[in-house]
């Protein structure tokens, strides 16, 4: 077996960051796939020139200052409820307003009483009138259009 790139765990193997479990997996792949072997060895190749020079060291006053900015990022962190004051203070007013205006188109659209006996009426009338008895239709027309029962 031979991998296209090298093995996920191969930089984890170097650093000596595995379980005893996935080394001994590791190894068994590495038995098996010359793409991995080849990696490994030129990875530990460069490691062994890198180490032959000196590690920089950060400056004293980088790291004072880094810690400085971490704690005052810290300090402005805003918890989880002070961070939702700020829409509720807009958030709540617009809902008022939508139930005021779904509460007024209700009232709008929904006939009164008297409306209904009204139309009620006209179909009466136009009964009589055209001499036929379609009144019970009518009404059942009307109290469906009304959602009466």
């Amino acid at each position: 077996m031979s991998c296209q790139t090298p093995h996920p765990h191969l930089f984890l193997y170097l650093d000596e960051q595995l379980g005893q479990r996935e080394i001994h997996e590791f190894e068994l792949h590495l038995k098996t796939c010359e793409c991995c072997r080849d990696a490994l060895e030129e990875w530990k190749r460069q490691r062994e020139v890198l180490s032959k020079f000196p590690t920089p060291k950060a400056p004293a006053a980088m790291s004072a200052r880094i810690l400085a900015q971490v704690e005052a990022y810290e300090s402005e962190k805003v918890g989880f409820l002070e961070g939702l004051l700020p829409t509720l203070k807009f958030a709540a007013p617009a809902m008022a307003v939508f139930a005021v205006c779904l509460w007024g188109a209700q009232t709008l659209y929904t006939p009164s009483q008297s409306t209904q006996t009204k139309v009620s009426s006209a179909y009466n009338a136009r009964s009589m009138l055209m001499g036929d008895d379609t009144r019970e239709t009518e009404d059942a027309d009307t109290q469906m259009f009304f959602g009466g029962e």
